[in-house]
């Protein structure tokens, strides 16, 4: 489980680096860095182990996520010219 909930982090990295809202002086590398490293704290965290505090390590690695990534830019990478023909409630 750990192995593929790092490996999926990786994939996010990844794509974070394509899609991530960067300023211009700052260093993309650098940004996803420091956001993996704040993940994997949490991650890591002894007093987020365990059933219970599993949805408060859901809601912190959400949260530092949505920071990284432009989900919509990353959805409109991913289908391309199909983008154009979604609706807004699509």
């Amino acid at each position: 489980m750990k192995k593929l909930l790092l490996a999926t982090l990786v994939g996010f990295v990844v794509c974070g680096i394509l899609a991530a809202p960067v300023s211009v002086g700052d260093n993309p590398i650098a940004v996803i860095s420091e956001q993996v490293g704040k993940i994997l704290k949490v991650l890591g965290d002894p007093d987020l182990q365990g059933a219970d505090a599993k949805t408060e390590k859901k809601r912190q690695v959400t949260a530092l996520a949505d920071n990284v990534f432009d989900y919509q830019e990353l959805s409109r990478r991913a289908l391309g010219r199909n983008w154009r023909k979604l609706n807004e409630k699509q």
